[in-house]
């Protein structure tokens, strides 16, 4: 296989491992924060259906919808991580690597930006619908 002759310096490689380091990082915290989540919106559901109160579905939809959007982010964030990792820590391919590493984010950021258009839409569809009900 071809390699690309270009390495970066132990310096650039060093700036590269820490923006890894803290990929990975925050790609672990959006996980838990999502599985947390997830926990809550299904506490809350068990402990209404046990206190014979109506579930909130609209609530417990829109607690999940954050979750996921949360998980999903987390786990695009951990593969971006590792490819920074491989720009950092492998000889021969590293503008590859980090044309890998940059297509991840860039993808990164579409799914977080759809996500969160959904979640924005879902959300002043429900702010109208409470909003209708009070006046």
């Amino acid at each position: 296989m071809q390699q690309d002759n270009y390495e970066f310096t132990i310096g650039q490689e060093k700036t590269i491992r820490q923006l890894a380091v803290l990929l990975r990082w925050a790609g672990v915290a959006f996980l838990i924060l999502g599985t947390s989540l997830v926990g809550m919106a299904t506490a809350g559901a068990l402990a209404t259906q046990k206190l014979d109160i109506p579930i909130d579905w609209s609530q417990f939809a829109y607690v999940c919808s954050q979750a996921v959007m949360h998980l999903v982010i987390g786990a695009i964030m951990l593969s971006v991580s590792q490819s920074f990792f491989l720009v950092a820590t492998t000889a021969g391919h590293d503008i590859k690597h980090l044309m890998q590493a940059l297509a991840g984010l860039i993808r990164m950021k579409q799914v977080q930006i759809g996500l969160l258009v959904l979640v924005s839409v879902y959300t002043m569809v429900n702010v109208a619908s409470l909003l209708k009900m009070v006046w």
